[in-house]
């Protein structure tokens, strides 16, 4: 799962390949949800045309606060692979739900995320 909008600096295109890659290498049963606004400079639909497992990414679109607890606590994983991040709320709304984290080592993420986090190299 990730949670955000789709600005550059969110790295959902990167994201979304690395997806497609682990579909493709093992063969995982998992989907990808993405919940957020539709940010500038990405272009959904050419984002998918790219991706050879694209059935298994949803684009869920914008998500009321009051529902987000129960999707994150859905998710078996939620991935925040960005290149900056002011604070990285998203990262403390899933490790609240008992969900987790994967996320980049940048920006804020390494103070936010603390110890109960794994890191990825988002670049």
């Amino acid at each position: 799962m990730f949670v955000g909008n789709s600005n550059p600096r969110k790295n959902l295109m990167r994201l979304l390949k690395a997806f497609d890659g682990l579909k493709e290498r093992g063969g995982i049963p998992h989907q990808l949800v993405v919940a957020g606004e539709q940010g500038w400079k990405f272009d959904r639909e050419k984002a998918l045309r790219r991706l050879k497992h694209r059935e298994a990414v949803r684009f869920v679109g914008f998500v009321p606060d009051g529902d987000m607890p129960a999707l994150y606590s859905a998710a078996s994983l939620f991935t925040f692979p960005t290149l900056y991040e002011g604070f990285g709320i998203p990262v403390l709304e899933a490790q609240s739900c008992g969900v987790p984290v994967l996320a980049s080592d940048y920006s804020a993420l390494p103070e936010v995320g603390g110890q109960g986090r794994a890191v990825c190299e988002p670049l």
